[in-house]
């Protein structure tokens, strides 16, 4: 999950795996975050609440949330 994820982040935000291999470091603004969001929703088959997309500003609070979705909805 943590791979897709950084595949998503330097995809979409065109940043070069070997230039930059720690996704802690990775910066975006207010229009990537949207398309970044959208992407993860529907990679992972979630839908994020607007409370949880304004959290998720870093790689590691992307990893948290979506673990907390992908568990949540294990459990369902």
């Amino acid at each position: 999950m943590e791979n897709r994820i950084i595949n998503i982040l330097t995809e979409n935000l065109g940043i070069s795996t070997k230039k930059n291999s720690n996704p802690e470091s990775f910066k975006w603004d207010s229009l990537k975050h949207i398309t970044l969001m959208s992407v993860i929703e529907e990679e992972f088959d979630i839908l994020l609440e607007p409370e949880e997309i304004s959290e998720m500003l870093n790689y590691k609070d992307i990893v948290k949330v979506v673990k907390l979705k992908l568990t949540h909805t294990d459990q369902l």
